[in-house]
C-alpha cells in the first residue's frame, strides 16, 4: 500500500530505508544487500531524489545543540500568508498548517529562552489576525531531529520593536 501510495518498488523502498539507517551507507553496499548492479542503484537514486522521496538535510541535530527550541500552536485567520512572513525569521526552524484547535504550529530555536519569548509576544501576540497563541518548550527529542537557522544572524538581530516581520531590517531579505 506504501509503495503504491509513494509509486515505488520493494528496491526503492529499501533503499531509502538503507539511507534512513546510515546516510553515509555507499551504493556499493546497497548494491550488494539488493543484489543489483552499483548503476542500477544510482539510478534508482537519482529517480527517488527527482521524485523528492530521497534527499539529504544538513543542518543542526536538536539534542546537540544545547540550544532552546519551542513550539507554538495558534490560530490564524491567514495561515499562509504568516508562515510566509515567519520564514524570513533566522530563529524560525518550520511551520505547518494543522487541523484542530489551533491552524498553525511553529518552531523557533535561540540560545536564548527570552529571546523565543520576545518573538512570540511581539509578533505573535500582538497581531489582530491570530489568536490563541500557546508556547510549549521543547524538552526532549524521541529521535534525532535536523533543522536549519540561519547561523550568520543569530546573534546579530534585535527584533523586540519590529512591528512586521517583513519590514525587519536586521536580514538580507533577497
Amino acid at each position: 500500500m506504501l509503495k503504491k501510495k509513494l509509486g515505488i518498488d520493494e528496491k526503492d523502498l529499501n533503499i531509502i530505508d538503507s539511507y534512513m539507517k546510515n546516510a553515509n551507507v555507499s551504493q556499493k553496499e546497497i548494491a550488494d544487500a539488493l543484489k543489483l548492479s552499483q548503476p542500477s542503484v544510482f539510478v534508482r537514486i537519482q529517480k527517488l531524489k527527482k521524485k523528492g522521496l530521497l534527499r539529504t538535510n544538513i543542518g543542526i541535530e536538536f539534542t546537540n545543540s544545547n540550544l532552546f527550541m519551542c513550539r507554538i500552536d495558534l490560530t490564524s485567520k491567514n495561515p499562509n500568508g504568516l508562515l510566509n512572513e515567519l520564514k524570513i525569521c533566522p530563529f524560525f526552524v518550520n511551520g505547518f498548517i494543522i487541523s484542530g484547535e489551533s491552524n498553525v504550529s511553529v518552531m523557533f530555536a535561540h540560545q536564548n529562552l527570552q529571546k523565543i519569548d520576545e518573538i512570540v509576544n511581539n509578533h505573535l501576540r500582538k497581531k489582530e489576525s491570530v489568536s490563541n497563541v500557546k508556547l510549549n518548550v521543547i524538552v526532549s527529542s524521541a529521535k534525532d531531529y535536523i533543522f536549519q537557522i540561519d547561523l550568520n544572524n543569530i546573534d546579530n538581530i534585535d527584533c523586540v520593536n519590529q512591528e512586521n516581520c517583513n519590514d525587519c531590517q536586521s536580514i538580507d531579505l533577497k
